[in-house]
């Protein structure tokens, strides 16, 4: 007896992270057709996708649990003017007020820097990079202790449309993070 593409069984197993949990899936369909394999296992690869965690959220859990991490807030650039990416990622604890900021100097295997406001609420916040090519003797219209003004570093504004913005920027002389705001 020849076996044909429509009397052959198809059997496969297939294993996945969705959130923190590994999901097994068990794909058996006696006399199958063998195509229906592949489109099977993009289906779940799909799925896959759109369930995995951000490595960068995984890596903030590890470090800060309990923070409902938003991966859309993730935002890279060189803070600390050391000529290598850095990642930045917002959260919020379960203070409606309490945002958290974890920014990653070193790679996502070190703990990461927190940084910590309670005057913006939450829910609104948005997180963004922001120029550091200006003189703070305009704007805010003071020095800024550390402060260098520099064409490729970045700094971090945090926004929540209510209260005046955060605007953080890395104090060179503290070596730490340091904030202005009007």
């Amino acid at each position: 007896m020849s076996l044909g593409a429509a009397d052959t069984s198809v059997c496969a197993t297939v294993r996945f992270e969705v959130g923190l949990m590994n999901v097994s899936t068990h794909i058996s369909r006696p006399n199958a057709r063998v195509r229906s394999v592949p489109v099977a296992l993009l289906l779940l690869a799909g799925l896959q996708r759109a369930y995995a965690i951000d490595p960068v959220v995984r890596a903030a859990s590890r470090y800060l649990p309990g923070i409902g991490w938003r991966a859309a807030s993730i935002v890279k650039a060189d803070f600390t003017c050391q000529g290598r990416i850095q990642t930045a990622i917002a959260g919020a604890g379960a203070d409606p007020a309490g945002i958290v900021v974890a920014v990653f100097l070193n790679g996502m295997n070190r703990r990461p820097v927190v940084i910590r406001d309670r005057m913006r609420v939450a829910a609104s916040l948005t997180l963004t990079l922001e120029d550091l090519d200006y003189d703070p003797r305009e704007d805010p219209g003071y020095e800024l202790p550390g402060f260098q003004r520099s064409k490729t570093c970045k700094g971090l504004r945090f926004d929540d449309g209510e209260t005046d913005a955060w605007h953080v920027y890395w104090n060179h002389n503290a070596r730490r993070f340091d904030v202005w705001s009007h």
